[in-house]
Order: structure tokens, then sequence, then C-alpha cells
């Protein structure tokens, strides 16, 4: 009955705007796949989140859940058969906490400033950046950086390797095959352009911001040998 009664003030809590401890309202941020209502996030004053709740199709149904406390710890919920749970997946846990954490040991951390909604692209860059490739070099190895007045490009190239932990949104139209080559272009702190070059085509994603923030998301996928219209997927950030 206990852990019946937090999940419901959990719920209860990701259901409308809060207040932080001293009175300031967050804001809330709707995201959108193609026009379809995927995500819903609560920010704190300063930016960080507070809490994330993704939804199904019918953009009605909740997902999952995730709260975080004032160290950026979270409490995850799977919303399954009308109800919830506690999700106590310690990957979870480290994912953001890694990401908002300024003393990581991931460069791209430090090179990224604004890290706000691309959590799941920085995680998965630094992920590549500090793996160890099947001819058992490091990765980071591979990174040529190449500045200009204001930006910074960076790439890792010739991988040429299967990785197994690639973001949901790679693995479905690349999975298990060779990434060959990875860049980013980051602009005054904003992660501003990703490509990925595998084996049989391409994935390019492209963010645009709006006075300091994140309002759209362009993925584009190409698979070689292949005459098809690429595959679109559009993003977009709406802030309350």
């Amino acid at each position: 009955m206990k852990i019946r009664l937090l999940l419901l003030l959990a719920i209860g809590f990701l259901s409308c705007n809060v207040h932080n401890s001293k009175g300031s309202l967050q804001k809330t941020c709707l995201i959108r796949q193609n026009g379809v209502l995927v995500e819903k996030r609560y920010l704190s004053p300063k930016g960080t989140p507070t809490s994330i709740i993704t939804y199904e199709k019918d953009e009605k149904t909740p997902r999952d859940s995730i709260i975080f406390n004032e160290y950026l710890n979270v409490t995850a919920y799977v919303y399954d058969n009308g109800s919830y749970s506690i999700n106590d997946l310690l990957l979870v846990k480290d994912y953001y906490t890694e990401i908002y954490n300024i003393d990581s040991t991931c460069n791209l951390y430090k090179t990224i400033n604004h890290r706000i909604l691309i959590e799941d692209s920085i995680a998965n860059l630094c992920y590549i950046a500090n793996s160890v490739l099947s001819d058992g070099t490091d990765a980071s190895t591979k990174a040529v950086v190449t500045k200009s007045l204001n930006g910074i490009r960076i790439k890792y190239l010739r991988l040429n390797s299967l990785f197994l932990d690639l973001p949901e949104v790679l693995q479905s139209y690349f999975y298990e095959k060779i990434l060959c080559n990875v860049s980013l272009y980051i602009d005054e702190g904003y992660l501003k352009e990703e490509i990925y070059i595998f084996e049989n085509g391409s994935a390019s994603r492209y963010f645009i911001y709006e006075k300091g923030f994140l309002k759209e998301s362009k993925l584009e996928v190409r698979y070689f040998n292949s005459n098809e219209t690429p595959i679109k997927t559009i993003r977009t950030y709406e802030l309350k």
C-alpha cells in the first residue's frame, strides 16, 4: 500500500506544473516527433530536468517516466497494464547523472555546454569516443579536430567497428551494421550537427536553436545504393 501511494504521488507530480523550493514555476517542454507528442518534460528555472514523461503513439498513454531529485539522481517508473511500477535500472540513473555532471571524464560534456534535450546524442557520442575499436585501438586516437572562428568540428575516422549500444533511433535503421565514421559540429557550445556513416548508409541530425533553446531537430537517413527518398524524422520542442 505504501509503495502504491508513493507511485500515485509521483504520477500526480508528473501530471502538472510544480514549484521548486523557492516558489519559482517550472517550465514545461512538449516534444513532438513528426507532429505526434512523444515526450513531456518539466525543467527547473536553471534549465535542468525535474521530470520526464514519454508517451505511446496515442499521445495519451504514458510509457514511462522519470523523476529527478536536486542532485539529478533519478527514480524511473514504467507504465504497464494500467499501472505504474518502479523501474530500478542503474543504466537509467547513470545516463542522466553523467550528462549533467560537471566532473565528467568525457571531454565532449565540457565542449558541448548546452545539453538540455539532447542527452541521448551526447551520451552516444561519448560512448563512441571512449570505446575500444575492433582492432584494439582507442576510438579517441581517431579524432581529428578542426577549429573555425566560432565553431569546432570533430571527426572520428576509420572506426570500422560494431557498436551495440547506439541509441534506438540509430539501431532501428542500422542494426548490427559497422560504423565507419562520425562527425559533429559545435558552434559556441551548441551541438549543431552530428553525422554517422555506416557500411550501408548514413544518418545525419541537425539541431536548430532559437534564443539559446532547442526548437527543432531533423534526422535524415539515407541508404547507399538506393534511389529512395531519404527518411526524415523531425522533432519540435515547444517551451511553455
